[in-house]
């Protein structure tokens, strides 16, 4: 089970950064976007 369990943590952290990573690149794109001033329609 210790295997397991540290899969598991490994999986977590994994998780999180790229949690963040993605978060990053979303706001960095969104910012980018809003700078550009891009309107646009549905």
């Amino acid at each position: 089970m210790l295997t397991d369990e540290t899969s598991l943590a490994r999986l977590a952290i994994l998780s999180c950064a790229v949690l963040l990573v993605t978060v990053g690149i979303v706001t960095g794109v969104l910012s980018f976007l809003d700078h550009q001033v891009v309107i646009v329609e549905p």
